[in-house]
């Protein structure tokens, strides 16, 4: 059955290939215009006024080529396509260029170097395209039949993507790989078969793609591929925009491989040329100038700035926020997790987003942290992942260093599966296909064999010796946790104007602390560095920039707070201060105003609770009292004091001689008992005759904080000026012990009371100044004549606690301390 088209419809073209796009279709996306004939010349400027089509033979015609710079030329054509109604017949363009220009420079294939096709610079110019007419004549017309406005898209209506046909896709694809690997991108359409089964070791079966012709398969990518000339003679080579793609890939890459990330335009041939380790040819990529190709692509990709009398070519740089960079630090995360559960930790790299989606179950958004391609992202974690080109396709894959942590993570898993937690190692890679579903391949990790690959897991695993032969057991790893507390302790020690040490210092430092050194493999580490990896949100690793890239590790900014915090709690005695003053007293301690929200954190009580390894929160509502950790009072180092304190100085109370004298009495006191533990040592500090009042200085540490309280007064005493019984029995005391021995002593000082045990001398016998008791008046002396005499009192040791003692004032315990003069009114 014969169907007619109605004019209005589009046709496949029988003829050459038409570069349009008006439309795609599932066998071919090349259309056939409504252009069913055209004059094959220009009858104005040709220059053969005998030129007949009929004698006109297409395997004569021989493909021009030209020099000319694009930015000039798209002007010209544009200027020639208004002076002829829309359409140049491609055969007679050079004639009519000459009419209105300058006769042009033409030459033939191989001939002049740095010359490109004709037909192939005119396409490059947007609005404008090459098509074929049903007479096989091909007509260089605008493609809206009228000049492009001034800000049309220079893509606009050009040759899009065969969709819904992955073997398109993937043809296109073999195609760019083929055809880049080509002098100058062209190649016969002669030799197209042999160099593909040259290149891709396969042959190219025209039928697996659902076509007959070869033709007709390269019609149906003319996004990439486009073919010059007519009849025999045609060549093949990529299109302008397959061109410009190709191009920004490789200039993104040699901005990257630059340290400085930009490349001046004298300095472009050189340094591509180390990059790719050939000499730069403009003509590989279709154009005749370099500044042709910089103008096709967005700024938002490459930059190009005038700098004194060069021209700078650079990546534009956005400037991430902070939140910006800590979501792409836990996307890193993200990523590592992902590309675990993948067959030998690789991914192609179009699977990654639908991947993204399934495992973490949303969407992977790019401008959340602060890219707009999913390329930059990768390349934002280099730490983590590669990109890997093979051909046109990419491949996503771990850094050695990740994949043989995944792969030490896979080991644990399956020795702890097995029987007795352990493998023979000639099973081990048989056991390990089995359990995980694809086979282990060595050369991923550098090694030829399995004991290679387990030496850079020893970390994790061992190889013993045993009656049944080699076997693969599971080390016994320490935890991390004592380890975190005692690296913190080292880190929060050192002195305020350093923030940060070197990896090697410290291991020093911790060996230095604990007189053992500091392995990581115990703990299931390769290195140091790895370790500290594993704490980001303790402290961080970086790169020195004075010390020759030295890696340091210092506290995260949450952290150095931390480090105030424990630092300020050192002042107090218990280490505990209340909620309610923490703020304030912090922003005197710090001088600096303290704001949980610079950290992440909307109160103080969540900004507190973020560092449960230095303190904790104990009591409720405005009880709430801020703890020291036990393990964070410990110092590992001398701290100097701060600028600022809230405590009293005690060293500036005390003058230089009185220090002196203080630390004698409490080695000479020492050294009466070598036993005498820390609490006694700081209680020897009392000996000294200072007439300053103890209350007034610092309380030992060993001695609880005194609660100072009146006692209730009795309203039956109606004379309040009435002291207490107790120090008058004291004083009476004092005088009958005196009286006693006035005739064995001339000096009642001297007397000791016999009915009283005499203590051995030791921390406990104080050298304090005397007490003289003040003369008592006569109705005392007549008031003591008839008390009963009092009964012996037992001395209490300074150092019991007051829980045990009997009740007495608060305030005469403290004191009881004082070793000034205490005089009786």
């Amino acid at each position: 059955m014969l169907c007619l088209l109605h004019s209005s419809q589009t046709r496949q073209s029988p003829l050459g290939s038409s570069q349009s796009q008006e439309g795609s279709s599932s066998c071919s996306p090349v259309v056939f215009e409504e252009l069913e004939y055209h004059e094959p010349v220009c009858k104005r400027h040709y220059t053969n006024p005998n030129f007949s089509e009929s004698d006109f033979d297409p395997d004569s015609y021989k493909i021009p080529f030209v020099m000319l710079s694009l930015k000039v030329f798209a002007a010209q054509v544009h200027s020639l396509l208004q002076t002829h109604e829309g359409m140049v017949p491609l055969l007679s363009f050079p004639e009519c260029y000459a009419s209105e220009f300058s006769p042009l420079e033409l030459s033939e294939e191989g001939e002049a170097k740095g010359a490109i096709p004709l037909e192939h610079l005119i396409t490059c110019i947007p609005g404008i395209n090459v098509v074929t007419a049903q007479n096989g004549i091909k007509v260089i017309k605008w493609i809206h039949n009228n000049p492009p406005p001034p800000n049309a898209d220079p893509w606009v209506q050009r040759c899009k993507s065969p969709v819904g046909n992955p073997q398109l896709i993937q043809f296109s694809r073999e195609v760019i790989d083929l055809m880049k690997n080509q002098p100058c991108c062209l190649m016969p359409i002669s030799k197209f078969i042999p160099s593909y089964h040259h290149h891709f070791a396969k042959q190219c079966r025209v039928s697996d793609y659902g076509y007959s012709k070869l033709l007709e398969l390269l019609e149906a990518v003319p996004h990439v591929l486009q073919i010059l000339g007519m009849g025999s003679k045609r060549l093949l080579t990529l299109t302008h925009r397959a061109q410009v793609k190709r191009f920004t890939q490789d200039l993104l890459k040699l901005l990257k491989f630059q340290v400085s990330k930009l490349v001046v335009i004298r300095e472009f041939m050189q340094a591509y040329h180390w990059c790719f380790s050939r000499d730069w040819d403009v003509t590989e990529y279709g154009v005749c100038e370099l500044m042709d190709l910089l103008a096709e692509i967005p700024d938002t990709t490459i930059c190009v700035t005038q700098q004194e009398e060069d021209l700078v070519i650079s990546i534009p740089k956005r400037e991430r926020t902070p939140e910006e960079i800590e979501r792409t630090k836990q996307f890193a995360k993200e990523v590592v997790d992902l590309m675990r559960h993948q067959p030998h930790f690789r991914m192609v790299f179009n699977k990654f987003i639908p991947s993204y989606h399934h495992h973490f179950g949303r969407q992977c958004k790019l401008t959340y942290y602060g890219f707009t391609k999913l390329i930059e992202l990768f390349e934002a974690i280099p730490d983590v992942l590669l990109v890997l080109e093979c051909g046109e396709e990419k491949i996503l894959t771990l850094t050695e260093v990740e994949k043989v942590k995944a792969l030490a993570a896979q080991f644990v898993k399956l020795l702890r599966y097995q029987k007795d937690n352990s493998l023979p190692v000639n099973e081990l890679l048989t056991e390990y296909s089995k359990y995980f579903g694809y086979g282990l391949k060595l050369q991923d990790f550098d090694v030829s064999s399995v004991p290679a690959l387990l030496q850079k897991l020893c970390h994790v695993v061992k190889v013993v010796d045993t009656l049944a032969g080699r076997e693969v057991q599971l080390i016994n790893r320490k935890s991390l946790r004592s380890l975190t507390t005692q690296l913190l302790v080292l880190l929060m020690s050192l002195p305020d104007t350093e923030d940060s040490l070197g990896v090697e210092e410290l291991s020093k430092q911790y060996e230095a602390t604990h007189s053992a050194p500091l392995n990581p493999c115990e703990y299931g580490f390769v290195s140091l560095g790895e370790l500290l990896k594993s704490l980001p949100y303790l402290v961080e690793l970086f790169e020195s920039e004075d010390s020759e890239g030295e890696d340091r590790v210092r506290l995260t900014r949450l952290y150095q707070f931390a480090r105030s915090v424990r630092a300020l709690l050192h002042t107090y005695h218990y280490q505990q201060i209340f909620l309610t003053e923490f703020p304030s007293t912090f922003s005197k301690y710090t001088g600096v105003v303290l704001q949980p929200r610079s950290y992440g954190y909307s109160t103080v009580d969540e900004l507190l609770g973020a560092i449960p390894q230095v303190v904790w929160i104990k009591g409720h509502g405005h009880k709430k009292i801020i703890v020291l950790k036990n393990d964070m009072k410990v110092r590992a180092s001398p701290l100097p004091p701060p600028a600022e304190s809230p405590q009293p100085d005690s060293e500036s109370q005390y003058g230089t001689e009185e220090r002196d004298r203080i630390s004698t009495d409490g080695t000479q006191a020492g050294a009466h008992s070598p036993g005498s533990s820390t609490s006694e040592a700081e209680l020897l500090c009392l000996s000294s005759g200072s007439p300053v009042d103890l209350l007034c200085g610092p309380v030992p540490s060993c001695l609880p904080s005194p609660q100072l309280r009146p006692d209730p007064v009795t309203l039956e005493h109606a004379d309040l000026i009435q002291f207490e019984e107790q120090p008058l029995q004291d004083t009476e005391h004092n005088e009958t012990k005196a009286a006693a021995a006035a005739a064995g002593s001339a000096d009642p000082r001297n007397v000791s009371d016999p009915t009283e045990p005499s203590s051995p001398p030791g921390p406990k016998d104080f050298s304090c100044p005397p007490v003289r008791a003040a003369q008592p008046s006569p109705v005392e002396v007549s008031n003591s004549r008839h008390k009963l005499p009092q009964a012996p009192r037992v001395t209490t040791s300074l150092t019991d606690s007051p829980n045990k003692r009997a009740s007495r004032n608060k305030v005469k315990l403290a004191a009881n301390f004082s070793c000034s003069p205490v005089t009786r009114l």
